[in-house]
């Protein structure tokens, strides 16, 4: 008898020295978790972990970011899941940034100060409709950021998916935190800049870059212009110009020149109104970057190619006698 009471207290015993060390385990992982910041990535390619440019942009940052993220405490199970996504990247990003970057979590509830200074923010409710027992409902939630960075604000108003937030953050962080860098187009010759050929390019220009015009025959390339584009110029550059955008390349800056060795003309429209087909004619485009880019070792063509299949073969009055003309598909 006394044999089978000294197992049970035996048991006993290790049963609560285990249930201890469980326990002290437990709250040693909790103290070690409010203190350092971690998670692990399962997924193949790695979609819930920072990219390092992120890394390198907060890690970089010269000056404080604030980030208010605006989170409702009841959101409903289908936006949930973005709210720990959202929260657990931007708790990366302060861990990878020099201390610079700090963040909070607000739930404005209905409390009209908060929700204010959501508004002030440019964060917006969500309207989702969600199952309320048997039915479906209307509900309005909060899930979105807001950035401070001195004077200047941004804001994603709502989050509503995990895809592509990473971008969106980034971008914004370098939006407020780094100097945009200038691009310059070049006009007065013909050429297409963002006002004319380029305006769906400029669109996507300016969410990152700067964007100006300049003509180089009769101003200076500012010191402050990063990269030159100089767009298909129809009509020759004066030597001035030349000399400009020559100086401005052995700055060591970057530019992109698009020149073509060939013209094309439409040069009498009569012939489309006849239904005839337009006609079109090329000739040499003398622009004059020729002997500019030659120095630098490039050399334009002046080459035409003809699709025989596409080639339209007619009867054309042209000075009282009928040519056969092939038209050229270009």
């Amino acid at each position: 008898m006394s044999t089978t009471s000294s197992k049970k207290r035996a048991y006993a015993s290790s049963a609560i020295l285990y249930a201890l060390f469980v326990v002290g385990a437990i709250v040693l992982v909790n103290l070690i978790g409010t203190r350092f910041f971690g998670r692990v990535d399962l997924t193949e390619s790695k979609i819930y972990t920072l990219s390092q440019p992120s890394r390198d942009l907060v890690k970089s940052l010269p000056d404080f970011l604030t980030v208010k993220a605006f989170i409702s405490s009841d959101l409903p199970p289908e936006i949930k899941t973005v709210s720990r996504y959202l929260r657990d990247m931007v708790d990366e990003y302060r861990t990878s940034s020099n201390g610079k970057f700090r963040w909070e979590a607000i739930d404005p509830g209905s409390d009209k100060t908060l929700e204010q200074e959501a508004g002030r923010c440019k964060v917006d409710k969500i309207q989702i409709q969600v199952l309320r027992g048997t039915k479906f409902e209307m509900g309005a939630y909060y899930l979105g950021l807001c950035f401070q960075y001195g004077d200047k604000i941004e804001s994603i108003p709502q989050i509503s998916r995990a895809e592509g937030l990473e971008f969106e953050v980034s971008s914004l962080i370098k939006k407020l935190t780094v100097k945009k860098k200038k691009i310059a187009f070049t006009t007065g010759h013909g050429e297409s800049d963002t006002n004319q050929g380029f305006r769906a390019l400029k669109q996507v220009l300016e969410q990152e870059y700067d964007t100006t015009t300049v003509n180089p025959s009769s101003a200076e390339i500012g010191a402050d212009v990063d990269a030159l584009v100089i767009g298909g110029p129809k009509q020759a550059l004066d030597d001035k110009a030349q000399r400009e955008i020559d100086r401005f390349l052995m700055t060591g800056r970057g530019a992109v020149i698009l020149d073509d060795g060939m013209a094309v003309s439409a040069p009498n429209q009569q012939f489309a109104q006849a239904g005839m087909g337009q006609i079109k004619m090329v000739q040499n485009n003398q622009t004059g970057l020729d002997k500019l880019l030659d120095t630098y070792g490039f050399k334009v063509g002046q080459d035409v190619i003809a699709d025989n299949e596409a080639a339209m073969p007619g009867l054309v009055d042209m000075g009282g006698g009928r040519r056969g003309l092939t038209q050229l598909p270009i």
